[in-house]
């Protein structure tokens, strides 16, 4: 997020200094270095939303360029989606899909499937994108093993491609430096054509990524092990 205007007048924040304080003992951030947070370097704090724009307990606004993370693609302070869950949480909050349906749940797939291109039919539904690679990477493999191909378990994906934070997802992800996931690896296949397996896609287009892969590698590991 970029900063695109700051009040002509701080804003009363008599709050912020015990949130500040409150946050670093106890609010455990994802992918934040902690301990470079300090009395004097203050924690962002986001306090509202309105449309593409956040605020912070300062007033300062900011462009929400990642929507979040990519899940407030129509927007903060939207009062009909506020209204339209406030109206389902009081008839229904939640409730399992294991073995029970509920109509929403019904309706919205049978959307998604009318949208969705050829015989994609069916929706599994999860809380999020990582369990929703980790979904993905359970069924793929499964498949295989109903068909008699317990064998094909290697996952063909490009370096720095992000899945995903969970075992799985991240394990797809690429990220091939280091002790990341001990367990997991990665196999290269360089030559003169090929930088990786594991494509690498830091910059350039998707031709140009194409364009160092070696194809033949790919056919070869579709062909036995690989289950994606």
């Amino acid at each position: 997020m970029a900063v695109v205007s700051r009040p002509d007048t701080a804003p009363d924040s008599a709050a912020s200094p015990g949130l500040q304080e409150m946050a670093r003992r106890h609010l455990w951030m994802h992918f934040s270095r902690m301990g470079s947070y300090s009395p004097d370097h203050e924690i962002p704090i986001i306090v509202r939303g309105d449309g593409c724009y956040v605020y912070d307990d300062h007033g300062n606004r900011y462009l929400d360029g990642l929507s979040g993370l990519f899940c407030v693609n129509a927007g903060h302070g939207r009062t009909e989606l506020a209204k339209a869950a406030a109206r389902q949480m009081e008839e229904l909050d939640f409730y399992t899909l294991w073995s029970y349906a509920h109509p929403p749940a019904i309706e919205l797939a049978t959307r998604l499937a009318s949208l969705a291109p050829g015989d994609l039919n069916r929706v599994f539904f999860t809380s999020g994108g990582s369990e929703s690679v980790e979904s993905a990477l359970k069924l793929v493999r499964n498949y295989h093993r109903v068909l008699g191909k317990g064998q094909k378990h290697k996952v063909i994906a490009r370096e720095i491609a992000y899945h995903g934070t969970s075992l799985g997802a991240l394990s797809a992800t690429g990220i091939t430096d280091g002790d990341v996931l001990q367990g997991v690896r990665y196999q290269g296949a360089r030559s003169a054509t090929t930088e990786s397996l594991v494509m690498r896609s830091r910059s350039g287009t998707m031709r140009r990524i194409a364009a160092v892969h070696d194809r033949a590698k790919i056919r070869e590991l579709k062909g036995s092990q690989s289950a994606a």
